[in-house]
């Protein structure tokens, strides 16, 4: 993705509060989550019809372009250095939307380590470590000022997840 794009991807999502890492997250997550249908997964973030047509074509694109997970895994490193450009304070929080859909509402909501690590059990044990291991990550990069490895190794493993899910079609409930 040319960093053009996303400059113009960010200043969008920034009319309404949110960033380019945000959009990312919560488009990938639905994604993942076999929800795809653009408008109903932007409505999560934004209010459209504050947005110009070409504003949502570029979002939309944006979005089909998430869906190609081929794409995002042979042009893995240049999406990073990209995605990277824009990390802030909130860039910790906001990867880890990606995570929700994996975890229940439950142990989301209980933010108790242990019964998070129980939720993820569902998974294959490799997914669940690669969840947890990314979810320490971001807790630790809220805490230190240079965190832009561990943002960008996190990066890494939400786009390999988000391959790997769709191996399964998509179904977070995977035995």
């Amino acid at each position: 993705m040319k960093k053009i794009i996303l400059k113009i991807i960010d200043e969008t999502a920034k009319k309404q509060d949110s960033d380019l890492i945000e959009t990312f997250s919560v488009y990938l997550a639905n994604i993942v989550s076999a929800n795809e249908d653009f408008e109903r997964v932007s409505l999560k973030l934004f209010d459209l019809n504050r947005f110009s047509n070409n504003e949502i074509e570029i979002l939309r694109d944006f979005f089909d372009s998430l869906k190609e997970g081929e794409y995002l895994i042979s042009h893995k490193e240049e999406i990073i250095e990209n995605f990277s450009m824009f990390f802030n304070e909130k860039s910790a929080d906001n990867l880890a939307l990606f995570f929700a859909p994996f975890i229940s509402r439950d142990a989301l909501l209980s933010q108790n380590p242990d019964k998070i690590r129980n939720d993820l059990l569902k998974y294959p044990k490799e997914i669940s470590e690669a969840i947890i291991k990314s979810l320490e990550m971001l807790s630790l990069a809220k805490k230190i000022d240079d965190n832009q490895e561990i943002l960008k190794e996190v990066l890494n493993t939400i786009i390999i997840l988000n391959v790997v899910m769709k191996f399964f079609g998509g179904d977070n409930d995977i035995k």
